[in-house]
């Protein structure tokens, strides 16, 4: 088995599933007339991928690790605040309500798999044979769901011009395990550090470390930026004036699939702010002040302006081929897109992305590729 895209809202709301809801029960707009239903029925199916990532995505995770996480993603849908109170999020009746039989079926299986986790211990978790069946019903129920293609988009209410890419899931988001935001950031950058030794002869000092990890942020920027352009993304709030950083903060992971604070969601949230600010200065005038475009556009931004500013200055001298073929074909791209704003007002957009945009997200998307292991996939 293998993970699946996160679900969001924006997915959701236009999939085959919402579409097939409103057909069988003649209802025009589900998210729009049975609003706490759909988030309901969002949650469960929501929470039942991210428990399929829990346990199938690429990780080296031990199973107790794994474990204590999905204890923590169950809780999340079936508590309000497990740790304070264990007060149901939903109540018997609302489960009983809920139009999909197959959406009922997840949440009482996830339930069952609740009341499992925490009857197990440490001892036997490794040969459990209770952790193997839950295993083995995830991947049964997850199999179904994507045969049915649950949370594809329904095509019939989507226009699209020639030429474009109709399917905007071809288009895959990362972040660089060297971000904070990766909860072993630290670990990750030791091994990495050790590994680069031994592979190219060349010790990183702490300086160099850290220049490396703003060249594989930039790579991942760049590729999610380009995303969000190519597929059109857009929030699904307007970003007023009186935002808290952390609100900020969290409306652009949200953008991103990411939905988890860690320990350092504070530091980080600063630190996005801080850039957030700075890309404002910058360009404010040009966006018309519009934070809203600022927040969506935000990774393709920090990417242009990171690259123009100090790029050059923070140029790593270590000798390495590795190093050297990371930082040319940054440089390269961002030649093509001083090329971008030359011919900008000359193009539309969608000439735009089929002569710059997607080219250039394929050669960002190879770049990860070759550096799989920094990265970590969030859609």
């Amino acid at each position: 088995m293998r993970r699946h895209n996160h679900l969001t809202d924006d997915i959701f709301k236009n999939s085959k599933y919402v579409a097939f809801v409103e057909k069988t029960h003649n209802i025009k707009n589900f998210r729009k007339e049975y609003r706490e239903h759909y988030d309901m029925i969002l949650d469960i199916y929501k929470t039942f991928i991210l428990l399929n990532n829990c346990f199938f995505s690429d990780s080296n995770l031990s199973n107790a690790d794994k474990v204590e996480n999905a204890l923590k993603i169950i809780e999340d849908l079936l508590f309000v605040d497990y740790e304070e109170s264990e007060k149901h999020k939903y109540r018997v009746q609302d489960i009983r309500d809920i139009l999909d039989k197959r959406c009922r079926h997840i949440y009482n299986l996830i339930e069952e798999w609740h009341n499992d986790l925490e009857t197990l211990t440490s001892k036997d978790i490794n040969n459990s044979i209770t952790l193997k069946n839950m295993k083995k019903d995830i991947e049964k129920e997850m199999a179904d769901l994507e045969f049915a293609e649950f949370d594809s988009i329904n095509l019939e209410n989507i226009s699209y011009q020639k030429n474009t890419i109709k399917n905007y899931r071809n288009y895959t988001k990362h972040f660089s395990k060297f971000d904070n935001i990766y909860i072993k950031s630290k670990e990750f950058k030791q091994e990495f550090k050790n590994k680069f030794y031994e592979n190219n002869g060349v010790k990183l000092d702490n300086n160099d470390l850290n220049k490396l990890g703003l060249l594989f942020k930039l790579l991942s920027s760049l590729n999610n930026g380009l995303v969000n352009i190519i597929t059109d993304y857009k929030l699904d709030e307007e970003i007023t004036q009186g935002k808290s950083p952390d609100e900020l903060y969290k409306i652009y992971l949200k953008s991103c699939n990411i939905d988890y604070e860690n320990e350092n969601f504070i530091d980080n949230s600063q630190n996005f702010l801080c850039f957030l600010g700075i890309i404002k200065n910058k360009i404010d005038e040009e966006l018309h002040f519009n934070n809203t475009i600022l927040l969506e556009r935000f990774d393709l931004f920090f990417f242009y302006l990171t690259m123009e500013q100090c790029f050059y200055s923070h140029k790593i001298k270590v000798k390495s081929d590795f190093i050297n073929k990371l930082q040319n074909d940054l440089i390269d791209i961002y030649k093509q897109f001083k090329e971008i704003k030359k011919k900008e007002k000359e193009l539309s957009l969608e000439e735009l992305k089929e002569q710059y945009f997607i080219p250039i997200y394929k050669k960002a998307n190879d770049m990860i590729k070759r550096y799989g292991d920094v990265y970590e996939r969030i859609s």
